[in-house]
Protein backbone atom coordinates (compact mmCIF):
# COMPACT_ATOMS: atom_id res chain seq x y z
CA UNK A 1 0.00 0.00 0.00
CA UNK A 2 3.14 2.12 -0.40
CA UNK A 3 2.74 5.75 -2.95
CA UNK A 4 2.75 3.96 -6.63
CA UNK A 5 2.03 0.23 -5.30
CA UNK A 6 -1.39 0.64 -4.80
CA UNK A 7 -3.44 -2.40 -6.89
CA UNK A 8 -6.31 -2.68 -4.57
CA UNK A 9 -8.07 -1.78 -1.32
CA UNK A 10 -6.84 -3.75 0.86
CA UNK A 11 -7.43 -5.70 4.28
CA UNK A 12 -7.74 -3.54 7.27
CA UNK A 13 -10.02 -3.55 10.35
CA UNK A 14 -11.62 -0.05 9.56
CA UNK A 15 -12.94 -1.83 6.31
CA UNK A 16 -14.01 -5.31 8.07
CA UNK A 17 -15.92 -4.03 10.80
CA UNK A 18 -17.77 -1.44 8.29
CA UNK A 19 -18.41 -4.69 6.46
CA UNK A 20 -19.46 -6.87 9.47
CA UNK A 21 -22.08 -3.65 9.93
CA UNK A 22 -23.38 -4.23 6.99
CA UNK A 23 -23.67 -7.93 7.23
CA UNK A 24 -25.45 -7.69 10.38
CA UNK A 25 -28.19 -5.19 8.99
CA UNK A 26 -28.62 -7.61 5.88
CA UNK A 27 -28.76 -10.78 7.86
CA UNK A 28 -30.50 -9.62 10.93
CA UNK A 29 -32.10 -6.01 9.92
CA UNK A 30 -32.80 -3.06 12.86
CA UNK A 31 -33.94 -5.17 15.50
CA UNK A 32 -30.52 -7.16 15.99
CA UNK A 33 -29.45 -9.01 19.19
CA UNK A 34 -26.00 -8.74 21.03
CA UNK A 35 -26.08 -12.59 20.37
CA UNK A 36 -26.48 -12.51 16.79
CA UNK A 37 -23.82 -9.65 16.61
CA UNK A 38 -21.88 -12.45 18.51
CA UNK A 39 -22.50 -15.14 16.06
CA UNK A 40 -21.34 -12.82 13.41
CA UNK A 41 -18.16 -12.11 14.46
CA UNK A 42 -17.31 -15.54 15.23
CA UNK A 43 -17.93 -16.95 12.37
CA UNK A 44 -15.79 -13.85 10.40
CA UNK A 45 -13.40 -12.63 12.09
CA UNK A 46 -10.27 -13.79 13.37
CA UNK A 47 -8.47 -12.67 16.58
CA UNK A 48 -5.10 -12.03 15.28
CA UNK A 49 -7.02 -9.16 13.37
CA UNK A 50 -8.92 -7.71 16.16
CA UNK A 51 -7.10 -5.24 18.47
CA UNK A 52 -8.09 -4.38 22.63
CA UNK A 53 -11.92 -4.73 23.32
CA UNK A 54 -12.63 -6.82 19.96
CA UNK A 55 -9.89 -8.86 20.55
CA UNK A 56 -10.78 -9.57 24.41
CA UNK A 57 -14.47 -9.94 23.58
CA UNK A 58 -13.74 -12.26 20.60
CA UNK A 59 -11.79 -14.71 22.67
CA UNK A 60 -14.40 -15.26 25.30
CA UNK A 61 -17.08 -15.86 23.05
CA UNK A 62 -14.80 -18.14 21.62
CA UNK A 63 -14.48 -19.81 25.14
CA UNK A 64 -18.36 -19.30 25.73
CA UNK A 65 -19.52 -20.90 22.37
CA UNK A 66 -20.08 -24.45 23.47
CA UNK A 67 -22.40 -22.77 26.12
CA UNK A 68 -24.24 -19.60 24.74
CA UNK A 69 -27.40 -20.49 27.43
CA UNK A 70 -25.32 -19.69 30.56
CA UNK A 71 -23.24 -16.73 29.18
CA UNK A 72 -24.45 -13.14 28.61
CA UNK A 73 -23.22 -11.10 25.74
CA UNK A 74 -24.35 -7.92 27.71
CA UNK A 75 -21.62 -8.12 30.57
CA UNK A 76 -18.76 -9.26 28.77
CA UNK A 77 -17.74 -5.17 28.12
CA UNK A 78 -17.57 -4.93 31.63
CA UNK A 79 -15.02 -6.94 33.19
CA UNK A 80 -11.38 -8.03 32.53
CA UNK A 81 -11.42 -5.45 29.63
CA UNK A 82 -8.59 -2.76 29.51
CA UNK A 83 -9.39 0.48 26.71
CA UNK A 84 -13.34 -0.07 27.01
CA UNK A 85 -13.06 3.85 26.63
CA UNK A 86 -10.97 3.82 23.63
CA UNK A 87 -12.00 4.07 19.25
CA UNK A 88 -12.46 0.41 18.73
CA UNK A 89 -16.37 0.93 18.78
CA UNK A 90 -16.40 4.05 17.00
CA UNK A 91 -14.78 2.62 13.71
CA UNK A 92 -17.74 0.16 13.80
CA UNK A 93 -20.56 3.25 13.06
CA UNK A 94 -20.26 3.95 9.59
CA UNK A 95 -22.62 1.23 8.49
CA UNK A 96 -25.24 2.26 10.72
CA UNK A 97 -24.85 5.71 9.74
CA UNK A 98 -25.38 4.89 6.17
CA UNK A 99 -28.11 2.59 6.90
CA UNK A 100 -30.39 5.45 8.65
CA UNK A 101 -28.95 8.60 6.68
CA UNK A 102 -31.47 11.50 7.42
CA UNK A 103 -32.59 9.75 11.21
CA UNK A 104 -29.76 9.91 13.40
CA UNK A 105 -31.65 8.65 16.58
CA UNK A 106 -32.12 5.71 14.66
CA UNK A 107 -28.26 5.68 13.81
CA UNK A 108 -27.31 6.44 17.25
CA UNK A 109 -29.56 3.63 18.79
CA UNK A 110 -28.05 0.85 16.23
CA UNK A 111 -24.20 2.17 17.03
CA UNK A 112 -25.34 2.06 20.98
CA UNK A 113 -26.02 -1.53 20.40
CA UNK A 114 -23.36 -2.81 18.59
CA UNK A 115 -20.77 -0.72 21.12
CA UNK A 116 -22.25 -2.09 23.83
CA UNK A 117 -20.74 -6.13 22.99
CA UNK A 118 -16.89 -4.42 23.40
CA UNK A 119 -16.95 -0.97 25.05
CA UNK A 120 -18.33 1.23 28.07
CA UNK A 121 -18.64 4.96 28.56
CA UNK A 122 -16.89 6.84 26.05
CA UNK A 123 -16.16 3.94 23.43
CA UNK A 124 -19.71 3.81 23.78
CA UNK A 125 -20.94 7.50 23.35
CA UNK A 126 -17.65 8.02 20.43
CA UNK A 127 -19.44 5.47 18.44
CA UNK A 128 -23.38 6.82 18.89
CA UNK A 129 -21.69 10.50 17.95
CA UNK A 130 -20.05 9.22 14.82
CA UNK A 131 -23.05 7.36 13.45
CA UNK A 132 -25.58 10.15 13.80
CA UNK A 133 -22.98 12.65 12.40
CA UNK A 134 -22.92 10.54 9.48
CA UNK A 135 -27.00 9.94 9.40
CA UNK A 136 -27.36 13.90 10.36
CA UNK A 137 -24.70 14.67 7.51
CA UNK A 138 -27.66 14.31 4.67
CA UNK A 139 -29.34 17.45 6.48
CA UNK A 140 -28.03 20.24 6.71
CA UNK A 141 -25.70 22.63 4.15
CA UNK A 142 -23.78 23.52 7.85
CA UNK A 143 -21.18 21.69 8.96
CA UNK A 144 -21.17 22.90 12.64
CA UNK A 145 -25.26 21.64 12.37
CA UNK A 146 -23.70 18.16 11.56
CA UNK A 147 -22.01 17.87 15.04
CA UNK A 148 -24.49 19.86 16.87
CA UNK A 149 -27.60 17.81 16.10
CA UNK A 150 -24.59 14.46 16.51
CA UNK A 151 -24.15 15.63 20.28
CA UNK A 152 -27.79 15.22 21.38
CA UNK A 153 -27.50 12.00 20.92
CA UNK A 154 -25.02 11.24 23.71
CA UNK A 155 -25.18 11.73 27.30
CA UNK A 156 -25.75 15.27 28.06
CA UNK A 157 -23.44 15.23 31.01
CA UNK A 158 -20.68 13.05 29.82
CA UNK A 159 -16.94 14.02 29.81
CA UNK A 160 -17.40 13.25 26.05
CA UNK A 161 -20.21 15.57 25.40
CA UNK A 162 -18.57 18.72 27.36
CA UNK A 163 -15.70 17.64 24.41
CA UNK A 164 -17.74 17.91 21.67
CA UNK A 165 -19.38 20.85 22.86
CA UNK A 166 -15.81 22.76 24.01
CA UNK A 167 -14.37 21.52 20.39
CA UNK A 168 -17.64 23.17 18.57
CA UNK A 169 -16.97 26.66 20.25
CA UNK A 170 -13.41 26.51 19.09
CA UNK A 171 -14.07 25.82 15.91
CA UNK A 172 -16.42 27.67 15.42
CA UNK A 173 -14.08 30.72 16.83
CA UNK A 174 -11.75 30.51 14.70
CA UNK A 175 -10.57 32.02 11.77
CA UNK A 176 -8.58 29.07 9.71
CA UNK A 177 -7.70 25.18 9.78
CA UNK A 178 -4.38 25.84 11.52
CA UNK A 179 -5.30 27.88 14.18
CA UNK A 180 -7.95 25.48 15.35
CA UNK A 181 -5.77 22.56 15.26
CA UNK A 182 -3.70 24.17 17.61
CA UNK A 183 -6.01 25.37 19.91
CA UNK A 184 -7.87 21.79 19.85
CA UNK A 185 -4.17 19.59 20.34
CA UNK A 186 -3.10 22.52 23.06
CA UNK A 187 -6.28 21.39 25.15
CA UNK A 188 -6.43 17.76 24.60
CA UNK A 189 -3.12 16.50 22.91
CA UNK A 190 -2.89 14.29 26.23
CA UNK A 191 -5.68 12.11 24.55
CA UNK A 192 -3.68 10.68 21.68
CA UNK A 193 -3.81 7.68 19.39
CA UNK A 194 -7.02 5.86 19.35
CA UNK A 195 -7.87 8.39 22.90
CA UNK A 196 -11.42 9.42 21.12
CA UNK A 197 -11.46 12.94 22.12
CA UNK A 198 -8.88 14.56 20.66
CA UNK A 199 -9.42 12.87 17.31
CA UNK A 200 -13.54 13.84 17.93
CA UNK A 201 -12.92 17.22 18.00
CA UNK A 202 -10.37 17.02 14.74
CA UNK A 203 -13.72 15.42 12.76
CA UNK A 204 -15.30 18.78 13.71
CA UNK A 205 -11.87 20.76 12.43
CA UNK A 206 -12.09 18.61 9.03
CA UNK A 207 -15.89 19.32 8.38
CA UNK A 208 -15.56 23.10 8.96
CA UNK A 209 -12.62 23.97 6.85
CA UNK A 210 -13.16 20.76 3.98
CA UNK A 211 -13.26 21.94 0.27
CA UNK A 212 -14.54 18.52 -0.64
CA UNK A 213 -14.38 14.74 0.18
CA UNK A 214 -10.71 14.27 -0.66
CA UNK A 215 -9.33 17.80 0.76
CA UNK A 216 -11.08 16.79 4.14
CA UNK A 217 -9.54 13.70 4.36
CA UNK A 218 -6.22 15.26 4.05
CA UNK A 219 -7.37 17.38 6.29
CA UNK A 220 -7.93 14.74 8.66
CA UNK A 221 -5.06 12.79 7.93
CA UNK A 222 -2.37 15.29 8.68
CA UNK A 223 -4.17 16.38 12.33
CA UNK A 224 -2.32 12.52 13.48
CA UNK A 225 -3.36 10.53 15.96
CA UNK A 226 -5.42 7.23 14.62
CA UNK A 227 -5.15 8.37 11.33
CA UNK A 228 -6.51 5.53 9.54
CA UNK A 229 -9.07 4.87 11.54
CA UNK A 230 -10.43 9.06 11.73
CA UNK A 231 -9.45 9.05 7.86
CA UNK A 232 -12.37 6.48 7.74
CA UNK A 233 -14.71 8.16 9.85
CA UNK A 234 -14.01 11.75 8.45
CA UNK A 235 -14.52 10.00 4.80
CA UNK A 236 -18.20 8.21 5.84
CA UNK A 237 -18.94 11.71 7.17
CA UNK A 238 -17.56 13.68 4.28
CA UNK A 239 -19.00 11.62 1.45
CA UNK A 240 -22.61 12.18 2.52
CA UNK A 241 -22.26 16.17 3.41
CA UNK A 242 -20.92 16.54 0.26
CA UNK A 243 -22.60 13.82 -1.99
CA UNK A 244 -21.53 12.33 -4.89
CA UNK A 245 -19.54 13.82 -7.47
CA UNK A 246 -17.24 15.95 -4.88
CA UNK A 247 -14.61 12.59 -4.89
CA UNK A 248 -11.81 13.12 -7.57
CA UNK A 249 -11.66 9.81 -9.64
CA UNK A 250 -7.63 10.11 -8.40
CA UNK A 251 -8.79 8.41 -4.81
CA UNK A 252 -10.28 5.47 -6.67
CA UNK A 253 -8.43 4.82 -9.89
CA UNK A 254 -5.60 3.16 -8.40
CA UNK A 255 -8.06 0.35 -6.30
CA UNK A 256 -9.15 -0.80 -9.78
CA UNK A 257 -12.72 -1.85 -8.07
CA UNK A 258 -10.88 -4.26 -6.26
CA UNK A 259 -11.60 -4.95 -2.43
CA UNK A 260 -9.78 -7.18 -0.30
CA UNK A 261 -10.87 -8.29 3.25
CA UNK A 262 -9.94 -10.50 6.12
CA UNK A 263 -13.05 -12.19 7.09
CA UNK A 264 -14.09 -15.33 6.62
CA UNK A 265 -16.65 -16.08 4.48
CA UNK A 266 -17.20 -12.22 2.63
CA UNK A 267 -17.29 -13.29 -1.28
CA UNK A 268 -17.66 -9.90 -2.59
CA UNK A 269 -14.58 -8.25 -4.32
CA UNK A 270 -16.02 -5.22 -6.21
CA UNK A 271 -15.42 -1.82 -4.48
CA UNK A 272 -18.65 -0.44 -6.75
CA UNK A 273 -20.34 -3.33 -5.65
CA UNK A 274 -19.93 -3.47 -1.99
CA UNK A 275 -21.10 0.42 -2.58
CA UNK A 276 -24.51 -0.49 -4.10
CA UNK A 277 -25.28 -3.09 -1.51
CA UNK A 278 -24.30 -0.23 1.14
CA UNK A 279 -26.24 2.07 -0.46
CA UNK A 280 -29.49 -0.42 -0.39
CA UNK A 281 -29.51 -0.30 3.35
CA UNK A 282 -31.77 2.82 4.03
CA UNK A 283 -34.58 1.32 2.23
CA UNK A 284 -33.78 -2.07 4.12
CA UNK A 285 -33.99 -0.81 7.48
CA UNK A 286 -37.34 2.20 6.73
CA UNK A 287 -39.32 -1.68 5.57
CA UNK A 288 -38.82 -2.77 8.79
CA UNK A 289 -39.62 0.48 10.85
Amino acid sequence: TTSGNIRYAASDDDINYTLLGMLNLEQHGRNFTLRQLADLWLHQLSPGWTWGPERVVLLRMTAASMGWDSDDPASWAAWLNPRDEWCGAMIRADAYGFACVGDPASAAELAFRDASLTHRRTGVYGTMFAAAAIAAAACTDDPLEVFEIASQYVPQRSRFCRVVRTALDIVSGSTGFMEAYEKIHGLYGQYGHCRIFQESATLINTLRFAADSGDGICRQVMQGNDTDSYGCTAGSILGVFFGPGRLEPRWLAPFRDALRTSLAAFWETSLAATADRIARLPGRIARQA
